[in-house]
């Protein structure tokens, strides 16, 4: 019998690197002598796919030779772990205007070098974004090793909230009025005035010409809208004025004269009454004076004002004239035809009765009258009197006071 012996051939394995990134790609094994099988996780005929290995620790083997006379070497072929992204956002349920962080974390793959590209065209692990409306993000991660992995991430955008505001017709100021807010969905609202204190409700009852802030929320969604009403009023209308003299301060009888300094504000027209019958229409900055008869004591001066709404105001001064009688008497006149001192005229003021009479030198009464603006032509029955001294008698009284008697002489010259 002949028996042959033959030696196992010397078979090794070569062509795996230190370790792979999980990645769908072919790698060339190389084994030696030619002509053997590889066999293991994730081989393919001559080559290793780290993909179909998965991550891990993989044995890879390489066999030469005849069933009964062989030899296998084997490697080590480390695959690291799958590269993965989880994408999220800091807030997936927004009002429209706000702002959101978008975030996204990898693990696996070669961690140096991870790159985050999102859907939105930014770049980086954390973005910012300012949504317009509902949809989904994308980010995906790549470490030029690994397949790339994407992930998404959904954000809710609600629409923003939008309100009619109504209002009151314009009123007077210093009246009130209404300003109402009215959502322009159905949904369920929270509106919030912020007034002191804070007021809720749709409809606010508060004074006119003034703006008031209110909050709506959208109690659905939580969104909200800042927003302000003014409520329409006319302005401040008043009527207002100082006296000279002040009020307490009684005027002169031989100058009852009252000036007035008008400090009205907001009026467009009106009318001033004086107290004794006599009224004037008012005037924008216009002070007004008035000249009082003697013959009354008390007054009382009102002024109304309006604007063009039909607002109105007044204002009521008391004034009044001191109750003294004052006279002054001439000596002499010249009825000579010259225009200049042609009457014989006592001055009294504050006198409610008054009576002159005019004697000449024979007792003969020459004139006489009851009205203080009347005087002395230096005539008589139509005739002319002579040049001479003349006696005169006046009789004068106050509303109050007791009844008065001057007489003298006076020299009449022609």
């Amino acid at each position: 019998m002949r028996i042959t012996i033959t030696s196992r051939p010397v078979v090794s394995l070569s062509g795996l690197n230190p370790s792979y990134c999980l990645k769908d790609s072919l790698f060339t094994l190389i084994g030696s002598p030619g002509g053997g099988i590889f066999w293991g996780n994730g081989v393919v005929g001559n080559d290793f796919n780290p993909k179909m290995a998965g991550s891990g620790a993989h044995k890879v083997y390489y066999q030469f030779g005849t069933p009964t006379c062989n030899r296998i070497d084997s490697g080590i072929a480390t695959v690291i772990d799958t590269l993965i992204v989880d994408a999220f956002a800091t807030d997936d349920t927004i009002c429209i205007g706000e702002n959101i962080e978008l975030r996204a974390f990898a693990k696996g793959g070669e961690s140096a070098n991870y790159s985050y590209n999102w859907s939105n065209g930014n770049i980086g692990k954390n973005v910012f974004e300012s949504p317009k409306s509902s949809g989904y993000y994308y980010v995906t991660v790549t470490d030029n090793c690994s397949d790339r992995y994407t992930d998404s991430v959904h954000v809710t955008v609600h629409p923003k909230v939008v309100a009619d505001i109504v209002t009151s017709p314009i009123k007077c100021y210093g009246l009130n009025g209404f300003a109402e807010i009215i959502p322009k969905t159905d949904d369920n609202y929270r509106i919030t005035w912020k007034t002191a204190p804070p007021y809720i409700g749709n409809r606010l009852n508060a004074a006119v010409t003034n703006k008031y802030f209110a909050n709506v929320m959208n109690i659905n969604t939580g969104c909200s809208l800042d927003t302000f009403a003014t409520i329409p009023g006319y302005p401040k209308i008043k009527a207002y004025f100082i006296t000279i003299p002040r009020e307490g301060i009684c005027l002169d009888p031989f100058n009852p004269r009252l000036d007035i300094i008008n400090q009205s504000v907001g009026a467009d027209n009106g009318l001033w009454d004086f107290g004794d019958g006599t009224k004037e229409a008012y005037a924008t900055l216009s002070n007004p004076s008035h000249i009082y008869a003697a013959d009354t004591n008390k007054y009382r001066v009102k002024l109304v004002v309006f604007n063009s709404g039909g607002c109105s105001d007044s204002m009521e001064v008391n004034v009044c004239l001191n109750d003294s009688v004052y006279a002054f008497i001439p000596n002499a006149f010249t009825p000579d035809g010259n225009n200049r001192n042609e009457i014989f005229k006592p001055i009294v003021a504050g006198a409610n009765e008054y009576e002159l009479i005019i004697y000449n030198r024979w007792g003969e009464k020459v004139f006489q009258t009851h009205n203080p603006n009347l005087g002395w032509d230096g005539n008589y029955n139509g005739n002319p009197c002579q040049n001479g001294v003349y006696l005169y008698l006046l009789t004068f009284k106050g509303k109050k006071s007791i009844t008065k008697q001057e007489k003298g002489t006076l020299l009449l010259l022609r």
